[in-house]
């Protein structure tokens, strides 16, 4: 098993029940419209002339409003309420056949996290509560939870059943699963009794086994919500495509508050949708959809859905098209990662205030559409592996996720994509022999928690050869949560924690990476001996045959220009460098990950993407003279190779695109090449091959652009584009 074929454990070879073949039109990427109707929308729409608008944006499926908060049909399930606005009419009728005429697969929006007062006051059971047993609201709704009888038999059932037994629905989309936050309505405390024989635990203690196994059940019964609902929509029609929206890596307290594990709701669906809504410039997330798509492709073994929401919602203006620019980019990162995407708009095309992504949505499903072929069928090709641990999350990242961990997993993907060293992002359930020999190197940034068996299928894989890059906390806990009393990767590492040493949690201003001695590591230190350091470190004693490079360092007076001194050197290692049978380790004891994620300092950047060089052997597989903003991803297939290049090279977020030219790359390949080609500008590249190597110059980037390596041979025909 390589890279090129690994397959998410219980995630890829069985789907849920009911589950159609590969030519189920969704293992493709699919370019899917949503056009988030309002009530008001509905008033004197041409149904016909709304879908031709759609269809028109080369989309091949859509999503339309159809029950849950409001049924916009006539439906007969008690307590849905039927929009008056329809006056009579069946919208949903009308968009099905409309749509279908017009060559789109029909997708039906569907919510049952809401319900009005009538729905609560005849059934107060029915609805979620919080801790002091109060209800659960959202507005004037009352809001549902995964155990909830109203999310369930007594109303999204029939719902579901009623609506495929009356339309040819292509598919469900479900807004808003998950829990509703914490949840102890009587349904779940229940249903935790049943299983734990004790009560739901009311207050947070991440001390104590209790809670930890309380969130550990919430996960499951939240992707157990979305494998029920599915059932029962094969239980009418085996065909049916379902997905829900799903947070993205960019939003861990969502995916905490909901309880999404997108491993576990892999095989709950039939295509992971994970949402990217973030365009506000606090902090920099511009390498987030590229991200999240890698992740729910390597975890799903098949096409994941980035939903891109193109209003800034989030800042409080949900009419406001986010810039073009950053709307673009974020679709070109996700599908160059091979996922699929839905794109959305606030309104129906020709009644929504803000229609200026439109242009953008019809670009890029374009794109896809007329050179499926790129798309379809791929595998990633990087040498680089980096985890993401929804344990080290959960249970190490507490009641801060953000924080204490993802944005050392955010810090270190963005130093490696602006260092053009292509990585697959991968999920816990790959930390094994057998998947990790299709890599290079593996990079583990702060991943805290690690069981026993992934300790040593890690600890095998750089015994074989395999180069290893981890920082700060990683294996110090096991996939309990418990701290260890030496780090399970400690054999490797090459340092053990000093637990006597004094040193403070977080580095204080002034503190700095000091070089102590030379190291090919550290080589890119030519002309300084410091670079700034922030962030949390521990306290390390490098083993006898690894190196320390480098030392923290901080002022012991920063006053006034001519007061501030030297930087005082301590011995303690902020990188360690060492070897473990035929591979190579970094190890810093430190979150440089996380530094750079919060301040976006080159230095730190390079010190990051030089450790992970080094571990490779001075082997990168890709070299280019592309700028930081440009991130680069490979894909292949049977007789292909795929280079793409997204640019976002600019403010964030991104109001305008700088046009780069003559962009070198060197890329390390074993077949020989025939031909190549920048697939949108439709031109050809003149190749270099010597030495395993294969170079060539793009001549013109603009946001996006694809380079096809043709590998097949001599007289092989090119597919049709």
């Amino acid at each position: 098993m390589t890279r090129r074929t690994f397959v998410a454990a219980g995630a890829g070879a069985v789907f849920a029940a009911g589950q159609s073949g590969g030519d189920a039109w969704w293992r493709r990427p699919v370019r899917m419209f949503h056009p988030n109707m309002r009530e008001t929308d509905v008033e004197g729409m041409d149904t016909r002339r709304f879908i031709e608008r759609c269809a028109a944006l080369h989309a091949d499926s859509v999503v339309v409003s159809a029950g849950g908060i409001y049924a916009f049909y006539p439906s007969k399930v008690r307590y849905h309420y039927v929009s008056p606005k329809l006056k009579g009419r069946d919208f949903l009728r009308e968009a099905v056949e409309h749509g279908h005429a017009a060559g789109l697969k029909v997708v039906a929006r569907v919510d049952f996290s809401k319900a009005r007062e009538e729905a609560f006051r005849d059934h107060p059971t029915w609805f979620a509560r919080r801790a002091d047993g109060s209800p659960s609201r959202s507005g004037v709704y009352y809001q549902s939870c995964p155990h909830s009888p109203f999310a369930n038999e007594e109303f999204a059932f029939p719902v579901v059943r009623e609506l495929l037994r009356k339309y040819l629905l292509d598919g469900f989309h479900l807004n808003a699963g998950g829990f509703p936050g914490y949840c102890y309505c009587d349904s779940c405390r229940q249903a935790y009794k049943e299983r734990f024989r004790t009560e739901i635990p009311l207050k947070a203690d991440w001390s104590g086994e209790e809670w930890k196994r309380f969130m550990a059940w919430r996960y499951e019964v939240s992707a157990q919500h979305f494998a029920r609902l599915h059932r029962a929509m094969t239980e009418v029609r085996k065909d049916v495509f379902w997905t829900g929206e799903l947070a993205g890596l960019d939003e861990p307290s969502w995916m905490r508050n909901r309880a999404f594990d997108i491993a576990q709701l892999s095989t709950a669906c039939s295509a992971l949708m994970c949402t990217i809504d973030n365009a506000e410039p606090g902090e920099d997330f511009r390498w987030v959809s590229g991200m999240t798509a890698s992740y729910a492709r390597s975890v799903g073994d098949r096409p994941p859905i980035i939903n891109l929401k193109a209003h800034i919602r989030d800042g409080g203006w949900p009419r406001t098209s986010m810039p073009a620019a950053e709307y673009a980019m974020t679709a070109w990162q996700a599908i160059a990662h091979g996922a699929g995407l839905k794109m959305p708009i606030f309104g129906v095309p020709g009644a929504s205030e803000d229609e200026r992504n439109l242009e953008v949505i019809a670009r890029v499903f374009g794109v896809l559409k007329r050179h499926s072929w790129i798309y379809e069928g791929v595998k990633a090709a990087a040498p680089v592996a980096l985890l993401w641990s929804q344990t080290t999350l959960n249970l190490y990242g507490k009641d801060d996720p953000g924080s204490t961990y993802a944005q050392s997993a955010h810090g270190m993907y963005a130093a490696l994509t602006e260092s053009h060293i292509p990585c697959t992002v991968i999920g816990e359930q790959h930390l094994d022999e057998r998947t990790l020999s299709g890599f290079r190197a593996l990079v583990l940034p702060n991943s805290a928690c690690l069981s026993e068996a992934q300790c040593r299928a890690v600890a095998a894989f750089v015994r074989n050869g395999g180069g290893l890059m981890a920082t700060l906390d990683t294996s110090m806990y096991d996939e309990r949560g418990a701290r260890r009393s030496r780090a399970g990767l400690e054999d490797i590492l090459g340092a053990s924690v000093d637990g006597s040493a004094r040193l403070p949690e977080e580095a204080p201003r002034g503190s700095y990476f000091c070089r102590q001695k030379p190291h090919d590591s550290i080589g890119w230190m030519r002309g300084t001996e410091i670079t700034a350091f922030g962030g949390r470190l521990r306290a390390v004693r490098p083993a006898a045959t690894a190196v320390a490079p480098l030392v923290y360092g901080h002022h012991g007076n920063a006053g006034i220009p001519e007061e501030v001194d030297n930087p005082i050197r301590t011995e303690w290692p902020l990188l360690v460098a060492s070897a473990a049978g035929r591979g190579r380790v970094v190890y810093v004891p430190g979150d440089a990950d996380r530094f750079y994620h919060r301040s976006r300092f080159p230095d730190t950047r390079q010190l990051l993407a030089e450790a992970v060089l080094w571990v490779l052997n001075g082997r990168p597989m890709l070299r280019t003279g592309a700028p930081a903003g440009v991130g680069v991803a490979l894909a292949e297939k049977p007789g292909w190779r795929f280079v793409h290049f997204v640019n976002t090279t600019g403010r964030a977020p991104l109001d305008e695109v700088a046009v780069l030219r003559d962009i070198r790359v060197s890329l390390e390949i074993l077949a020989p090449v025939q031909s190549a080609r920048a697939v949108l500008a439709d031109a050809g590249i003149e190749l270099r091959q010597k030495n395993g190597e294969v170079e060539f110059t793009l001549a013109r980037l603009s946001d996006y652009e694809v380079v096809a390596l043709d590998m097949r041979g001599q007289g092989a025909s090119r597919p049709a584009a």
